[in-house]
């Protein structure tokens, strides 16, 4: 057995063995320097010992193969399912070199046995081992699809579309990220399609989905609030950054008001993005604690329905948040009308609504960013509301059921 790394003469077919149960970037990493070394690289999705039971049926794994492998561009890779032997796989296509990634020593040895195995069945394999990428090397489906249970979401891992198929094998959720610009409507549009999903399920029309929300910014004002250890560290900081006036008398909470004043001199953006790396943590584990609260809320007669969570953030976009919600996501856009409207109730500004859109993307800038990381993953969706004042709930209805009609399109 050779151990190389990226380098050495082509061959002119290779082959790489998989179990594939969530295809994963250290897969395809090791796929696309093997794909570099012969004029002809197959993809293997094979049965596993070990990994028997696994959450995707065969033609499941074959197909995020094919599309994982389709997203890197490469034109030299096929896959191929087998429930047979991998060594009877290798001869009948009479390959010339069986390639192997390796993340450790443990890794190796194992390798190391597996040869020695197949050898016992038939000699004549020549197997190349490929050191993983030292950034992947804690890549496995069992730790990506861990992470997913526990609410984590991890950049890097998967591409975007496998991610997302097993957030809904686990949770029976589909998020969906709402955000939108200074007084867009886009709370009470939330509300009202949340509750649009509910009457649909009802009446027939999108059977086995209900809606529940989950509101960023009410994350960050529990968290202002939370009588702990580590909210009150954050409202000392705040305090050291811009002054006690942030806080309220008694320290036991935020004085959002004086805050948002603060945000809204700073036209460098320094302070916001202050606050985020300081509040990013905590929000995420209330995050992760509210996504729990609403499995514990189903009730026996939902265990089959899908749940969509409607993660309503303003700047998931601006954020670089987007991964949360598998990047499908609906801008809020109001009209002039609308606009004024809220503003004049909300008692902003225009100084003050100058300073906030300032920090936010327009819909293009969003929507920009947004479909490189769709064709990146192979996954999402951005969708487009124009509120309008006095919009109806014929509007919001027919939204709903071309916002499913996404999804499950998916």
């Amino acid at each position: 057995m050779e151990t190389i790394d990226n380098a050495g003469n082509p061959y002119k077919c290779g082959l790489f063995a998989l179990s594939g149960d969530g295809i994963h970037n250290g897969h395809l990493d090791i796929i696309v320097r093997a794909s570099t070394m012969c004029e002809r690289l197959i993809v293997l999705v094979t049965f596993n010992l070990e990994k028997d039971k696994g959450m995707f049926g065969w033609y499941e794994r074959e197909q995020m193969a094919k599309k994982a492998i389709a997203l890197r561009g490469l034109t030299n890779v096929e896959v191929k399912v087998s429930h047979g032997l991998t060594v009877d796989v290798y001869f009948e296509h009479n390959c010339d070199v069986y390639f192997r990634g390796v993340r450790n020593q443990q890794d190796r040895e194992a390798e190391l046995k597996q040869e020695r195995l197949n050898c016992l069945i038939q000699r004549g394999m020549n197997v190349v081992m490929l050191d993983t990428n030292p950034e992947l090397e804690l890549i496995s489906s069992t730790v990506l699809k861990g992470f997913i249970s526990v609410n984590v979401i991890p950049e890097g891992f998967a591409p975007t579309f496998v991610t997302a198929a097993i957030e809904r094998r686990v949770s029976k959720e589909i998020r969906i990220g709402v955000v939108g610009r200074i007084a867009s409507g886009k709370t009470t549009f939330v509300d009202r399609l949340k509750s649009a999903l509910w009457a649909e399920r009802f009446n027939g029309g999108l059977a086995d989905f209900h809606g529940e929300v989950i509101n960023f910014d009410e994350l960050i004002r529990a968290l202002y609030a939370e009588k702990s250890e580590g909210a009150q560290a954050i409202r000392e900081r705040l305090a050291e950054l811009f002054g006690s006036v942030v806080l309220t008398p008694d320290r036991s909470d935020v004085n959002r008001v004086a805050l948002k004043s603060v945000l809204f001199l700073d036209s460098s953006k320094q302070a916001l993005n202050e606050i985020n790396e300081l509040t990013k943590p905590h929000v995420m584990r209330l995050y992760r604690a509210a996504l729990r609260q609403l499995r514990a809320n189903r009730s026996p007669g939902m265990e089959g329905d899908v749940t969509v969570v409607l993660v309503e953030g303003a700047m998931l976009v601006e954020h670089g948040m987007t991964h949360l919600v598998s990047h499908r996501i609906v801008s809020v856009e109001s009209d002039p009308e609308l606009h004024a409207r809220l503003m004049e109730k909300r008692h902003i500004s225009k100084e003050a609504s100058e300073a906030v859109l300032a920090k936010q993307w327009s819909f293009d800038r969003k929507d920009e960013e947004l479909q490189r990381l769709i064709r990146e993953g192979g996954y999402g969706f951005h969708l487009r509301y124009d509120n309008a004042f006095g919009e109806n709930d014929a509007s919001i209805k027919a939204f709903a059921e071309k916002l499913l009609r996404e999804v499950t399109s998916g």
